[in-house]
């Protein structure tokens, strides 16, 4: 929203406004509010009125939000690692982003580094988180079903988990639970990607938000 001037864009209320709301305990806020708000806004994004699952339609919008979350993960890894890449000496892929030009984005900046990893070169990395994430975009580059299938996985279990103790905080009064500041310290991130991209799709590509019938099938 920063990035799209649109912060302070004062326009016919969306349900995507509706749902930052709602998620904005995440960020301040008890432990508990935060947790239920930011499943209500999972659940009002990325839930329609005829939605049905054998499991039950929280575990639905947990599924959805964690494949969102999954999928967009990739090109944030690897526009960071384009920043982060810092030779001694100017080489081939340094030269490639410096040439981009002024309409580049963040997406094309990750194709080079994409290209340049996948191509058999390695970066020149400063630090241990970095390298960290070289090895996982590798991993991902040599099997990209499978390498996201994984990671999807560890964030259906995490939004699961939220939506579990949703449950415990609002039906059953649990306010003090230990587990509710690790499920928030795990899940706040992964939620906050999530929401990054519905965002990024309802302002760049138009996608309507104005009310509950107009959910886009994001997943």
């Amino acid at each position: 929203m920063v990035r799209e001037q649109r912060l302070y864009a004062v326009q016919e209320r969306t349900l995507l406004d509706n749902a930052l709301e709602l998620a904005a305990p995440m960020n301040h806020g008890s432990i508990a509010t935060a947790i239920s708000g930011g499943w209500s806004a999972t659940e009002a994004l990325l839930l329609r009125g005829d939605d049905e699952s054998e499991e039950g339609r929280g575990v639905l919008a947990a599924d959805r939000m964690a494949a969102l979350t999954a999928c967009s993960w990739p090109r944030p890894e690897l526009t960071t690692l384009s920043y982060a890449h810092a030779p001694e000496e100017t080489d081939v892929l340094s030269k490639k982003m410096a040439n981009l030009g002024e309409e580049s984005t963040n997406r094309d900046r990750a194709q080079l580094v994409a290209g340049w990893i996948h191509s058999g070169n390695s970066l020149v990395l400063p630090n241990a988180s970095d390298r960290a994430a070289e090895e996982r975009v590798k991993r991902l580059l040599t099997n990209p079903s499978g390498t996201l299938m994984e990671a999807k996985k560890h964030m259906v279990s995490a939004m699961r988990r939220l939506y579990r103790h949703r449950n415990l905080v609002l039906h059953g009064g649990a306010t003090h639970l230990e587990t509710l500041s690790m499920t928030l310290r795990t899940v706040t991130p992964l939620l906050g990607a999530g929401l990054d991209r519905i965002a990024h799709a309802a302002i760049v590509q138009g996608q309507p938000l104005q009310n509950s019938r107009q959910r886009p099938n994001y997943v």
